[in-house]
């Protein structure tokens, strides 16, 4: 279910966009919802592993919940200051995806999938934080030194 609506998901803002119908605040609600959806799908998975007592695991996910969140405010904060930020190994597709994944294994008898692809989204998710900071970090220093070789 969750592959299932993370795909749905990316149809929505593109029929939108096809029907030229998308605008600024159609954007910011499928933000806002994306991040709820978020909030629901993997707290939901958190509860769930908490009470089957896999608590470290149950932990590793509330890490990927906070982590997808700062992925997704690195960016909006990026591009409210006038960068770009369209760069990142594990953006929300492919984390619900994983997620998916993981689930899938686990209900088909892998007692280790659900656990082995949240650190492993744990660790994407750290690696596109990072990637999006350094990039925009870069940025800023190109800008920068393009305004002193203009006022030299």
């Amino acid at each position: 279910m969750i592959t299932l609506c993370a795909l749905l998901d990316v149809l929505d803002g593109a029929m939108a966009r096809a029907r030229g119908s998308s605008t600024r605040y159609g954007a910011l609600l499928d933000s806002t919802m994306d991040r709820v959806a978020d909030g629901a799908t993997f707290g939901a998975l958190a509860w769930w592993l908490a009470i089957d007592g896999q608590h470290v695991i149950a932990a590793v996910c509330i890490f990927c919940l906070v982590g997808g969140q700062v992925v997704s405010y690195v960016k909006a904060r990026a591009e409210g200051l006038g960068f770009t930020c369209d760069v990142g190994i594990a953006e929300r597709m492919e984390r619900l995806i994983l997620v998916g994944i993981g689930a899938l294994l686990t209900g088909f008898g892998l007692s280790w999938g659900l656990g082995a692809v949240l650190w492993l989204l744990a660790v994407l998710t750290t690696i596109t934080v990072v990637q999006r900071l350094v990039y925009v970090r870069r940025q800023e220093l190109g800008a920068s030194r393009a305004q002193e070789g203009v006022a030299s």
